[in-house]
């Protein structure tokens, strides 16, 4: 997706042009990150809120949802920490979920009865393509999502958060 490959060489050019230029640099690269008003799980619970079934692409997509506080302890740890320049840390929560069970999640906290209806590969692209289509600037699901949605959203190494010191927050406890 270009949004994933963005993120990539944004970090590299980074780490390049910081070091180029005597700048320490250190990368936090969180999962998808959850706490009040966050664009994640409050974007569910609005479709789930206003639709009886919710077509759910991508439903087998692996993430480990990672606290903002977490994360903002994380960073505040990397400042005072001279070892982590140069080091990059992926910040994942405590457990890892799949899409379909995070809104399953969400659907639960809110009480509601509603269909999630998960969808096949072929259908999540076709959704992709239809709402890709949606006019304006925000669409609610396009092409590049379902591209990012290919890729898991976990730890490959150890957490991060472990790594600085940081004991990561559970979804279900905020």
């Amino acid at each position: 997706s270009v949004y994933l490959k963005s993120k990539g060489a944004g970090e590299v050019a980074v780490f390049t042009e910081g070091a180029a230029q005597g700048v320490d640099v250190s990368a936090l690269r969180p999962s998808v990150i959850f706490g009040t008003g966050d664009n994640f799980f409050n974007r569910f619970a609005g479709l789930l809120r206003l639709l009886l079934v919710l077509p759910l692409a991508c439903p087998s997509t692996r993430f480990s949802p990672v606290y903002v506080e977490d994360v903002v302890d994380a960073f505040v740890k990397l400042l005072d920490n001279p070892a982590s320049v140069g080091q990059s840390y992926e910040l994942v929560g405590p457990r890892t979920y799949t899409l379909k069970e995070l809104v399953e999640y969400t659907r639960q906290s809110l009480g509601v009865c509603r269909v999630i209806y998960p969808l096949s590969d072929a259908g999540s692209r076709l959704q992709a393509r239809i709402m890709g289509l949606v006019p304006g600037p925000e669409k609610p699901f396009s092409l590049d999502n379902y591209l990012s949605l290919q890729v898991d959203s976990v730890a490959h190494g150890e957490n991060g958060l472990q790594q600085l010191g940081v004991v990561p927050t559970p979804v279900e406890s905020i």
